[in-house]
């Protein structure tokens, strides 16, 4: 059986085509548009003009899909159709050009489906977490092994809230990415920040006093400050990244993961 499904999220629609292979999934291909309906709720409550471009997308990416052909497609929207006071008239334009209904589904009900995509492949006998950062919003997803414990909703959005203006990396860098490095340089050129720019890691979560950070690196002019944690060598033998410093703190080598040897 092969299966299509069809996400209406709050920068990009996205559709995947995939075959039922022995109870998994296997893809077949994948098709992304960017009509960013956030921005425009942000701004004004509602997605008026913007749904004339989204369904343009919607329409390309559906016409992707079919070249592979599918007996079932599966359609949902989420937090940009979920905040906007015109979206459920949206979601039933979009059910009319794809031809099945489109789900609005909750902000619970979309932690709990990132949780299930992510578990069924990269899921960890103990606890981890996942981190699915949206468009409009961030869903996380405490678990162990593949049994969801508990989870929250982060809002973010566009920035709106917070008095700050969020811009999200554009789906095309995905597959060029050679790393978080790499990531970084891209999007500081995609968005011409010729400033001091500050890169938060979303894999860990640390206490630490940000402001003396920020100010010895705008006191120094270094090329780059690295916010980094003492570690006996016997906890990141083999399993984590390490820097090697002069006495003064000056980054004088990397090594990956080194062993004890």
């Amino acid at each position: 059986m092969r299966l299509a499904a069809l996400d209406i999220g709050s920068n990009t629609i996205h559709v995947l085509v995939a075959d039922v292979v022995r109870g998994k999934l296997a893809d077949v291909a994948h098709y992304v548009e960017m009509p960013e309906l956030g921005p425009q709720v942000a701004r004004t409550g509602a997605i008026g003009s913007q749904a004339a471009s989204a369904m343009r997308a919607l329409r390309r990416v559906l016409a992707e899909a079919r070249k592979h052909g599918y007996d079932q497609i599966l359609a949902c929207a989420t937090e940009a159709v979920r905040r906007a006071s015109d979206g459920r008239a949206f979601a039933r334009q979009a059910a009319e050009v794809i031809g099945a209904p489109v789900r609005v589904i909750s902000p619970k009900r979309e932690a709990e489906l990132s949780f299930l995509g992510a578990a069924s492949r990269h899921a960890s006998r103990r606890e981890w977490a996942l981190v699915d950062l949206g468009g409009g919003s961030t869903e996380v997803v405490i678990a162990r092994g593949k049994e969801n414990r508990y989870q929250i909703k982060v809002m973010i959005g566009n920035g709106d809230t917070f008095g700050v203006d969020v811009q999200y990396s554009p789906v095309m860098f995905d597959a060029l990415s050679k790393g978080s490095a790499d990531s970084t340089l891209r999007m500081l050129v995609h968005w011409d920040l010729s400033g001091p720019a500050l890169v938060f890691p979303t894999d860990s979560i640390i206490d630490f006093e940000l402001g003396p950070m920020c100010r010895a690196h705008l006191e120094r002019q270094p090329v780059v400050t690295v916010a980094a944690m003492t570690r006996a060598p016997v906890e990141v033998a083999g399993k984590y990244g390490v820097m090697l410093t002069d006495p003064e703190g000056r980054i004088v080598e990397f090594v990956e993961k080194p062993t004890l040897e």
